[in-house]
């Protein structure tokens, strides 16, 4: 019988191999398990209760890090949709969904970004990262494009945590040096916005849980 890694191998076209089970999330992998593997996970992986599912997201919420270090390893085609997927899932004003997303993965363009973003050294050992866009033209409600590319980075992030990678949010608006050097190292049109940068890869340092809540900064009913 298949134990629980090469049961996972055989079914998700997405694990490379059975040594890339660390960290991977079989409920949250597309497409679905298939096959006698697919058979055997029904029993490791029964479906979640709503309770589950809902301490799954907190967890993925409250453990997520920011991170700098990567192995190198690929990041699966698959793993990139579905984190776009999320980032496109965000709340945006008016649902004008203002946002453009540029999948980098030529190591030649990751390695010049460097050179206009002083912050994304760590860019260099990530093997996929992405830049979030603003295209304003799309605005309904104008001005609220900040906000709404803001949603869509952290969407990603969360995603990337549940999906057992890393990432970090690096910042290019309203920097303009940043602004401008990125947007002529991609051949970005002038009216659209380089927000943010989000590197990805699996993780090649690990950082505990980080317990952010003040409760002097909660204010209930009124300033107090």
């Amino acid at each position: 019988m298949l134990d629980r890694n090469r049961a996972l191998y055989y079914a998700y076209p997405c694990v490379n191999s059975p040594s890339e089970i660390a960290g991977f999330n079989p409920r949250a992998a597309d497409p679905a398990p298939h096959g006698a593997a697919g058979a055997i996970l029904a029993g490791l992986f029964p479906p979640l209760t709503l309770q589950e599912d809902i301490m799954e997201a907190m967890e993925s919420i409250l453990s997520r890090r920011s991170i700098r270090k990567y192995t190198g390893d690929a990041v699966p085609e698959d793993v990139v949709e579905q984190v776009l997927k999320a980032a496109m899932s965000a709340p945006s004003a008016g649902n004008q969904q203002p946002w453009h997303f540029v999948v980098m993965r030529e190591r030649a363009i990751l390695d010049r970004i460097p050179g206009v973003h002083p912050h994304s050294l760590m860019i260099r050992e990530a093997p996929v990262a992405v830049l979030v866009c603003a295209d304003p033209t799309l605005e309904t409600h104008k001005g609220y494009w900040v906000q709404d590319c803001a949603a869509a980075t952290e969407n990603m992030l969360i995603a990337v945590q549940a999906l057992g990678y890393g990432a970090v949010w690096l910042g290019v608006y309203p920097r303009e040096e940043r602004v401008t050097g990125i947007r002529a190292l991609l051949g970005i049109p002038e009216h659209v916005i380089p927000f943010a940068l989000v590197p990805i890869g699996r993780p090649a340092e690990q950082k505990p849980a980080s317990q952010r809540y003040t409760r002097e900064k909660v204010h209930v009913g009124r300033w107090q």
